[in-house]
């Protein structure tokens, strides 16, 4: 239910009461106040009713069309990012990139290849870069704001592909590493986290699940571009792929360039003018809408934090680790995470090298229809997200990806043929379609779930915890799945349906439904430390309120 304007935002943990932390949501709505709670002597735990409780997910779209019109073109730059990442997957098997940057010389034919020590130095430097935009963003975005943090990711995507487009040493390509990896980390905490703060509550969710869409569609295009080079005979033309990335850049310079900065970080640091005058130009023409009013929510609400805030000594970013704000980091980390354990460098980073080594004739064909997969479920996942809930989506698509890497291993254990083939293409398509289902919601746990005053620095902390991981099996799978090491080959699923199988079924423990829910509803259930899994079935302050209004207006004859 799209209930309230005012959020939680105080760093809570489990020694310091509910009504110590509050934040402000962002302001979708009309401030409506109501008597019904105070009659009913409900504690509002810093929330408000709006007048706007009532409304559908398609109404709530209609209303406040310009703001998610926003969110869309902003979660666009995830474009790029899936773009990047699929070129830099694809590239490496390019003729005239080898032959270009390579610094070996392969003694068959005598055509210079990249080399071990190459490969093996990209992936590190990439990842470093990842992880300093992850944990070192969110510092930027909370000193300096959401909208500079978008220029700068910008920036160094733009510095990033220039170099890509000059690179004619291998030196100057591993530096374009560090600048890709940096802003790619720094997309991945900053977009969804700004999205949250603009989307409407009643639909945050499918708007922050656009980010996952536009990743996927960008992704789906490199290995088609190296494709249509191979069979035109331009193999030797490495460069035009990097070329195209200019148009994607170009939008997102635009679109960040538009895009208004958050009021909620307006409100907590006290800009009071810039932050009426965006919310005017978001909300200004729907009917009632005060702009001051609802800036002085925010500003109310922000002083109320900063002052529990000082009282308690809770102003570092530290505090990420400590109380119930641990448990919010580890939501937040759980799905990503999750991932990894169960089997997305298997499956997604080392598609082909996994497929060729499991005996398939093309294994492009192989990537290509999991590409439709992905693309062909996202949509319909998206329209049904905030319906189902996070809690359940997730849910159901770590299990697709936990049995299918069981299916996948069994596999490794029967005779190989065309059966075998057409059985893995089936059981890929199966883990694809768990992946896009549980991604969904990812996004949205590592936008929602932590305090308005965290959040930045959860999102950032739980993608660097990822990224790690995803760096470690990258070291290992080449080994699991290459016949002259370990020789695993299809068996490799078994390896991910064990390690996964802890996160798969510690999922039920531990993921709330967040779908609906403002973030001061959710400070409130953290903070009554309702668990995870009854989280869908406990009615908030809020909740009461408005059943205690409708109630007395029923008395009154109201409706």
């Amino acid at each position: 239910m799209n209930t309230s304007t005012i959020e939680d935002i105080g760093k809570a943990d489990g020694l310091v009461h509910s009504d110590d932390k509050h934040e402000v949501e962002m302001l979708e709505h009309e401030h409506k106040p109501s008597d019904a709670a105070a009659t009913a002597g409900i504690d509002m735990r810093g929330q408000e009713l709006t007048g706007y409780e009532d409304l559908t997910l398609f109404q709530t779209l209609m209303k406040f069309k310009k703001t998610s019109l926003i969110c869309f073109a902003v979660t666009f730059s995830a474009c790029a990012e899936g773009y990047e990442i699929g070129m830099a997957n694809n590239i490496n098997a390019n003729p005239g990139f080898n032959h270009a940057i390579g610094s070996q010389v392969n003694p068959v034919d005598g055509e210079r290849i990249l080399s071990a020590s190459q490969l093996a130095v990209w992936t590190p430097i990439s990842t470093t870069g990842q992880v300093l935009g992850q944990v070192g963003f969110p510092f930027i975005s909370s000193w300096f704001g959401r909208k500079w943090s978008l220029f700068l990711i910008w920036l160094l995507a733009t510095i990033a592909i220039t170099m890509q487009t000059i690179a004619t040493k291998d030196a100057v390509w591993a530096a374009s590493k560090i600048f890709t990896g940096m802003s790619v980390g720094a997309l991945q905490t900053v977009v969804p986290m700004y999205v949250c703060e603009l989307a409407p509550t009643k639909i945050r969710g499918s708007l922050i699940s656009f980010y996952n869409f536009w990743f996927q569609l960008g992704n789906f295009f490199p290995p088609i571009v190296f494709q249509c080079l191979k069979e035109s005979g331009m193999e030797r033309d490495w460069k035009l792929p990097i070329y195209t990335q200019w148009a994607t850049i170009g939008v997102i310079g635009v679109v960040f360039f538009f895009a208004p900065e958050s009021p909620v970080w307006c409100a907590q640091k006290g800009k009071r003018d810039r932050g009426i005058a965006i919310l005017t130009r978001l909300n200004g023409k729907i009917d009632g809408y005060n702009a001051e009013k609802q800036y002085d929510i925010l500003s109310r609400s922000a002083e109320y934090e900063k002052a529990q805030n000082a009282e308690v000594r809770k102003e570092y970013w530290f505090n990420v680790f400590l109380g119930s704000n641990l448990l919010r980091l580890i939501i937040s980390t759980w799905t990503t995470l999750s991932f990894q354990m169960l089997g997305l460098g298997l499956f997604l980073s080392y598609a082909s090298v996994f497929y060729t080594a499991a005996g398939v004739d093309d294994p492009f064909i192989i990537v290509i229809i999991n590409n439709c997969v992905t693309l062909g479920s996202i949509v319909p996942i998206i329209i049904f997200a905030d319906k189902i809930g996070r809690r359940w989506v997730c849910i159901i698509g770590l299990g697709l990806m936990w049995i299918a890497c069981l299916l996948v291993g069994i596999l490794g254990i029967v005779d190989k043929g065309k059966v075998v083939n057409a059985l893995l293409v089936l059981f890929t398509c199966i883990w694809t379609l768990g992946l896009q289902t549980a991604a969904t919601a990812a996004y949205g746990y590592l936008a929602e779930t932590s305090t308005q005053s965290l959040r930045e620095y959860t999102a950032g902390w739980a993608y660097a915890c990822s990224t790690i991981f995803g760096a470690t099996w990258g070291i290992l799978i080449p080994y699991m799945v290459n016949e002259a090491e370990w020789n695993w080959n299809l068996k490799t699923g078994f390896f991910f349906f064990g390690v996964g199988s802890f996160f798969a079924v510690g999922a039920w423990f531990v993921l709330p439904e967040t779908s609906k829910r403002t973030s001061a509803e959710l400070d409130e259930l953290f903070a009554r430390k309702i668990k995870p899994w009854r989280f869908h079935k406990t009615k908030t302050a809020i909740q009461l309120a408005a059943e205690e209004e409708k109630e007395q207006q029923r008395e009154i004859g109201e409706i």
